[in-house]
């Protein structure tokens, strides 16, 4: 039970902060620079989420 545990996909969290993350950028500013920017603003927030929230629950 522990095993399976672990073997848990966090790909749809990245996924998801990926787009939240474009889509955001693009309807404020319209840049594909800060689009960029917001790809890779959504990647760090998804890896803090997942790493501390996520996996810290599994630890209760």
């Amino acid at each position: 039970m522990e095993q399976e545990k672990d073997n848990q996909d966090y790909g749809i969290y990245f996924l998801l902060a990926v787009i939240c993350g474009v889509a955001t950028a693009w309807v404020v500013t319209g840049s594909i620079g800060w689009v960029l920017l917001g790809a890779l603003l959504g990647l760090l927030t998804a890896g803090f989420f997942v790493n501390v929230i996520v996996k810290g629950q599994n630890n209760l």
